[in-house]
């Protein structure tokens, strides 16, 4: 059979099916992926760990189809030479080819993505490398070096990440249409290794170098929590604003308002305007399963500028709204933690930072030293309620029995008052809870 043949046959048939399958693991991950605002956003939402799964009949797919398409129809067999023997720099460039289909190497990319996708990284790697040294001079192996960085970075293997990366650099052939993508697989490199001002520049040159426009707001939408991160208020208010009026996802939108609205105390917007904006966000029935975020960016406000009493109960009531975001319950509960802790107050001290670690993710940055505060609040309290015990108990003897019914009245009648309002915000809480049910099945 003639090479037109198999390079026709495999493009239109077996690839295409692979590749298909592939396009459509990729589209169910990015419907099924689901992003955590409070933390700096993923690069690449393809390597999420617990949206592998959900693509997985796919790539499974897209790697039978390239590995058969490469058994049935490649081309090894070298052409005969012409009977002069001589031949021209061109017809001698394809003689010394080690693959006559020029569709070959890219079923060995979709294969190698694939197995990416999958978190199969040692099979990954092999069809990477596999193109690097077969494939020198098709342009299949730059994307397969930058697949490899990838590769590398999610394995945590740093520094034959880098080693690549240089290489890429110093060989300066990468072609014009993956610089957006280069940049930002370098700016994943460093943001994996909490690394945030080194990435500034590679995501500044992805934004703007990168021509998918979901990707293009996702960069500037890290590029603003980096800043914000690193102090920069202005910058990442700034940034903050841009993605806000982009057609991004409501959720990212909404985001972008809640933390440009942060970030500007202090920035010369005047407050009133921010609190007004964000008091409307609150009547904004979209916003029901969002009211935990807003209270908080309320009480962040308050707290800057001091209104320790204000930040208190904006705090409260964002965690009293977290309908279905934990990680939002429990930084709202952890500021409340440190507040009542700065105030020496243990007790309400020891309950915020406890109802925190019961909602807080491992994964977070100072999970640790949340976790040693916790149980150092809770061998505290256990000690000082001993203390006050016997210390209530010891005045309780020396009173009269008209001033002793008095206390333990009194005592009663807080019991049966917090047993009210912890009914009202159950009450409140099951209310926004059905609000959200509805809301999310119109």
């Amino acid at each position: 059979m003639s090479r037109m043949y198999h390079n026709t046959t495999l493009k239109y048939n077996i690839y295409f099916n692979g590749n298909e399958a592939y396009k459509r693991g990729i589209a169910r991950i990015n419907s099924q992926n689901t992003d955590n605002y409070n933390e700096i956003l993923d690069v690449f939402v393809d390597s999420k760990e617990d949206l592998a799964g959900s693509a997985g009949g796919d790539m499974d797919k897209a790697i039978q189809k390239s590995a058969k398409g490469i058994k049935i129809h490649s081309i090894t067999k070298k052409p005969d030479v012409k009977k002069s023997g001589s031949m021209s720099k061109k017809e001698k460039e394809f003689y010394d080819k080690n693959e006559f289909n020029k569709w070959i190497d890219d079923c060995y990319i979709l294969m190698g993505k694939s197995y990416f996708i999958k978190r199969e990284y040692l099979d990954a790697r092999q069809n990477f490398d596999y193109i690097v040294r077969q494939f020198p001079d098709e342009e299949t192996k730059h994307l397969a070096n930058l697949y490899l960085v990838r590769t590398y970075c999610e394995q945590v293997n740093f520094k034959a990440a880098k080693e690549t990366l240089d290489f890429i650099e110093a060989e300066k052939e990468l072609p014009k249409k993956y610089d957006g993508l280069f940049a930002a697989i370098y700016a994943d490199y460093y943001i994996k290794q909490k690394e945030y001002e080194a990435a500034i520049p590679k995501l500044l040159r992805a934004t703007k170098n990168t021509k998918n426009k979901k990707d293009r707001i996702r960069y500037t939408y890290i590029l603003a929590q980096i800043y914000e991160k690193l102090d920069n208020l202005s910058k990442a208010s700034e940034l903050y604003e841009v993605v806000a009026k982009k057609n991004s996802s409501y959720e990212m939108e909404f985001n972008a308002k809640i933390n440009m609205a942060k970030c500007f105390v202090g920035q010369g917007k005047s407050n009133k305007d921010i609190r007004k904006t964000l008091k409307k966000m609150l009547r904004d029935d979209k916003n029901i399963e969002y009211l935990d975020q807003i209270y908080y960016a309320i009480a962040e406000i308050d707290f800057r500028e001091g209104n320790k009493n204000d930040a208190i109960q904006n705090y409260k009531l964002s965690s009293d709204n977290s309908v279905s975001n934990d990680y939002q319950k429990a930084l709202s509960c952890l500021k409340l933690g440190e507040i009542y802790f700065a105030k020496l107050d243990y007790n309400n001290a020891q309950i915020y930072y406890d109802t925190c670690m019961a909602f807080l993710p491992a994964s977070h940055d100072n999970y640790r030293e949340i976790k040693t505060n916790s149980q150092n609040l809770n061998e505290l309290v256990g000690f000082t309620s001993s203390v006050e015990f016997e210390d209530s108990v010891q005045n309780l003897a020396q009173m009269s029995e008209k001033e002793r019914n008095k206390v333990i009245d009194q005592i009663i009648a807080d019991l049966i008052e917090q047993e009210r309002i912890q009914r009202e915000m159950e009450q409140q809480a099951n209310i926004n809870s059905m609000l959200f049910d509805q809301q999310r099945g119109n």
